[in-house]
């Protein structure tokens, strides 16, 4: 729902709807992975390095397709995309 409303550029349903699912599992690292790049897209940069730091944190338990799609997405928002 998060990114579907980003990308509708609904960015307050998509926070909103990002802030749920971490509040609901606060280990889910690709919740944590969007709320960084919602909060690096509107000019937040602490926020967005302390959400991208917890998706890294928790993207360590997740299974290897589902790890480097969190790792890309972080990389992307610190601008490292060629990492």
């Amino acid at each position: 729902d998060g990114r579907r409303a980003f990308d509708a550029d609904r960015l307050d349903e998509a926070r909103r709807s990002w802030e749920v699912a971490v509040a609901l599992d606060t280990g889910f690292a690709a919740a944590h992975a969007a709320l960084g790049g919602y909060h690096g897209w509107t000019n937040r940069p602490a926020q967005a390095e302390a959400h991208l730091a917890a998706a890294e944190r928790h993207a360590v338990r997740l299974a290897p397709r589902e790890r480097l799609l969190v790792e890309a997405g972080v990389a992307t928002w610190r601008g490292q995309s060629a990492r």
